[in-house]
């Protein structure tokens, strides 16, 4: 599972858009999109439905935000912990 995979699904959850994480994220939004295919693939589950006006987490999506948000604060400890200060 990749790490920047999770970043992103933490902005469309957080932000509640494809879009709007594409542009938090400046990253396209096609990238944001595929990134989120991926994931959703090898979870093998649908982590959120697409609406005309964003995305709506389902209840897979709900259950993995906040493992997501711990795993990413964790390895962003370690990051900060051998870093030269």
């Amino acid at each position: 599972m990749d790490l920047r995979a999770l970043d992103y699904f933490i902005a469309i959850y957080e932000s509640g858009s494809l879009s709007a994480a594409s542009k938090l994220k400046y990253v396209a939004q096609p990238s944001i999109s595929a990134s989120l295919k991926q994931l959703e693939q090898s979870l093998s589950s649908t982590l959120f439905i697409r609406h005309a006006r964003g995305v709506k987490a389902t209840s897979a999506g709900d259950q993995l935000y906040p493992l997501a948000k711990q795993l990413l604060g964790q390895a962003a400890a370690i990051g900060e912990l051998f870093t030269d200060k």
